[in-house]
């Protein structure tokens, strides 16, 4: 009986090691069809990897998670994927899982685990949720805040997002005050003559503008307009967007010539630049 278990011991050791050579090798496998951009082959490989690791390694081992991230890069790709396709339903399903992944092993203090929750609430605003777009862009904005500090454009950036889905809820004057906020910082981080800053403030024009403010959205959609065109020059895309903007308030402001002016002058641009067969220009 003594020599049987001694037995035993001596044959695990090279079960292990049997075990950990087919994980790696799954792992190999699901990094080269993820390098072919096969993510859902990929994740297939991923998991089964990660099955065989959270068999056999402690959670303090340096691959224990190894295969659980590359799953989370392979559903960060399929979100995107189903997002260019207009299958939000599908895209919100798959960063859920990259939400998931990232807080259990990242922790939920994580920059990549507040990128892959701001990815979340863009893909809840395309799907037309916006209330739940603001409840994760709001917990993003508050991990940023405590990892960057208020002064660092990609909490700017997170506001600007906040900004855009208050928007489209209907709340208009917190739309502004966050975009104000996003802008001040911009302002004073990136300076006036920044691509950012111009961002901020075309946005906050529009969101003048669905507040029935049209002259306040010309001043602010006429400064985006002037900072673009020193910066991008008059035949970029930017620039015409600002044109037509522009042309909107202008028209909701009873100034029709002035409209028909800068649409005009938008779509000679959009006609130049992007063709005649792009959406840009055909709107």
């Amino acid at each position: 009986m003594k020599k049987i278990f001694t037995l035993i011991l001596m044959l695990l050791p090279l079960c292990v090691f049997a075990q950990s050579r087919e994980s790696k090798q799954l792992y190999k496998q699901g990094i080269e069809l993820y390098d072919a951009e096969k993510y859902e082959e990929a994740l297939t490989y991923f998991q089964k990897s990660d099955s065989l690791d959270k068999a056999i390694l402690k959670p303090t081992h340096n691959n224990y998670y190894r295969a659980e991230l590359a799953m989370a890069k392979c559903y960060y790709k399929l979100a995107d994927q189903a997002d260019e396709e207009g299958r939000y339903n599908d895209a919100v399903k798959f960063q859920t899982n990259v939400v998931e992944i990232r807080k259990k092993v990242l922790g939920d203090a994580h920059p990549d685990y507040a990128d892959a929750l701001s990815d979340l609430a863009y893909y809840y605003d395309a799907l037309g949720n916006y209330t739940e777009a603001i409840r994760l862009q709001t917990k993003e904005i508050a991990i940023t805040k405590k990892n960057l500090g208020e002064e660092h454009p990609d909490y700017a950036t997170s506001l600007s997002n906040l900004a855009n889905y208050y928007d489209e809820l209907g709340n208009y004057t917190e739309a502004i005050r966050l975009g104000t906020l996003a802008l001040e910082i911009r302002k004073k981080v990136l300076g006036e003559e920044d691509t950012d800053y111009a961002t901020s403030l075309s946005n906050l024009a529009i969101y003048y503008s669905d507040l029935g403010n049209y002259t306040e959205a010309i001043r602010l959609g006429t400064l985006a307009l002037e900072i673009r065109k020193k910066v991008l020059g008059e035949e970029h895309p930017d620039y015409a967007s600002s044109l037509s903007n522009l042309a909107n308030y202008y028209y909701e402001l009873g100034n029709y010539t002035e409209a028909i002016r800068l649409a005009t002058r938008a779509l000679e641009i959009r006609k130049k630049v992007l063709g005649e067969e792009h959406p840009d220009y055909a709107s």
